[in-house]
């Protein structure tokens, strides 16, 4: 890969790294905490670690994290107002790990 590339590619990794910590903070000012978003941010950069320490464990980790947030929305019981619910944002967390620790 040449130096424009590896460049670009870190741009491009920093940038969304940021445009995460930038949609949480607007959701922070907002007096709401969604869930959703927090725990996504949290999949993206555990995947980023695994990527950069080759980590097996954290890329598993956050696949699972994925599975189970996908898991929930699309189970469509327990959903923030944002998703048309009416669940407490600790509802939502509490429904991801549930997801989380069923065998």
């Amino acid at each position: 890969m040449s130096l424009i590339a590896q460049g670009w590619r870190r741009v491009a990794r920093i940038a969304g790294i940021a445009w995460v910590a930038w949609a949480v903070a607007l959701t922070i000012l907002a007096g709401e905490l969604i869930p959703p978003v927090v725990i996504v941010a949290a999949v993206m950069m555990l995947a980023w670690l695994a990527d950069r320490k080759g980590d097996k464990a954290l890329a598993e980790a956050a696949v699972a994290v994925d599975a189970a947030v996908a898991s929930v929305l699309a189970e469509g019981k327990v959903l923030t107002y944002d998703l048309g619910g009416s669940a407490k944002c600790s509802q939502v967390g509490d429904a991801v790990v549930e997801v989380l620790r069923a065998p």
